[in-house]
């Protein structure tokens, strides 16, 4: 078996100038052999496929001269949750020199926003948090049905690159499929960038339709799966190596 690697020792190498990557390591989401020093093999709780491909390789493929091969602990969701707010270290994000100021001034700047609820209305337009439980009771209500009373908003992105609903414009056919039910509901991966964007954009661009209410599924996806993954009724296509 491959030995079990820290997800802190993993951000020890990524941030150490010194390293390469290719070279001195390669985080591997059960891909295919490499031959450069250190092999980090994950899945998403690195529970199953990343544990079975990292001794695949190992028994197939084997080691090359002096590498090591690991499986990171806690696998994408672990490493998703300690360092969710760490730019260098979270996947499609570019750190620049200028990213500590502009959270400080996005912080200030929201501080400013909640004081001035008297003055004119905030430019960026929060849904309310939906816990999971309570979404829980609408999907088993027999009374609600989905489109109409409510509708929960996929906002990951898929395999192909896109996503369910973009995040910066909604064409007619969504504003329609949107508007349509009493309860919205947007999710992302951990609710915590793409969900929220979307719930804002929705609300600053289209509007919620009378009476509607708008909400972010708090801990997005990755809450979800871990609460309710034994829940037949409340994961749809839910793989072994999310659970």
């Amino acid at each position: 078996m491959a030995a079990t690697l820290k997800p802190e020792v993993l951000a020890a190498w990524i941030k150490d100038p010194s390293k390469k990557a290719k070279a001195d390591f390669l985080v591997v989401d059960v891909r295919p052999r490499f031959d450069g020093g250190r092999l980090i093999f994950h899945c998403h709780h690195s529970l199953h496929k990343g544990p079975a491909s990292a001794s695949n390789y190992l028994k197939t493929v084997g080691a090359s001269e002096g590498q090591e091969v690991f499986v990171l602990e806690g696998g994408y969701a672990k490493w998703a949750e300690t360092y969710a707010s760490d730019l260098e270290l979270i996947e499609n994000t570019t750190p620049k020199p200028e990213d500590k100021k502009r959270k400080a001034d996005t912080e200030d700047k929201t501080a400013l926003e909640k004081e001035s609820s008297s003055k004119k209305r905030a430019a960026v337009v929060v849904a309310q948090t939906l816990k999971p439980e309570a979404l829980v009771s609408w999907l088993r209500d027999e009374k609600l049905k989905a489109h109409k009373d409510y509708l929960v908003v996929d906002v990951r992105p898929r395999f192909d690159g896109g996503s369910q609903y973009p995040r910066e414009e909604f064409n007619e056919s969504d504003k329609a499929l949107l508007q349509a039910p009493c309860k919205l509901v947007f999710h992302c991966h951990h609710s915590l960038h793409k969900g929220p964007a979307s719930a804002a954009n929705y609300l600053k661009t289209v509007g919620a339709s009378e009476g509607q209410e708008v909400y972010v599924l708090e801990g997005g996806y990755a809450k979800w799966a871990e609460v309710y993954f034994k829940e037949k009724d409340l994961v749809e296509n839910l793989k072994k190596d999310e659970e």
